[in-house]
């Protein structure tokens, strides 16, 4: 395969690593570019953990997972 046509890899970060990251830039002071670029992640993605976490207020309703797993979770 060329370069142009390789598939690229999704990352998928866990529950832990969000919450954390998302705790460096509220609690800890740190700013959005330096966590992000940390973390390997956009300064986007990390906003939207950020408007996640502070929408649903704990890790465990934010990040759920795909759609499919949140739909699961909340049937629980």
């Amino acid at each position: 395969m060329s370069e142009n046509t390789e598939k690229k890899v999704r990352r998928q970060y866990n529950r832990a690593v969000k919450a954390d990251s998302v705790r460096l830039v509220t609690e800890g002071g740190h700013r959005l570019t330096d966590v992000a670029r940390e973390v390997g992640i956009t300064v986007k993605m990390l906003s939207q953990w950020r408007c996640q976490l502070e929408k649903h207020g704990t890790p465990e309703q934010a990040f759920v997972g795909h759609r499919h797993d949140r739909e699961v979770e909340v049937t629980r």
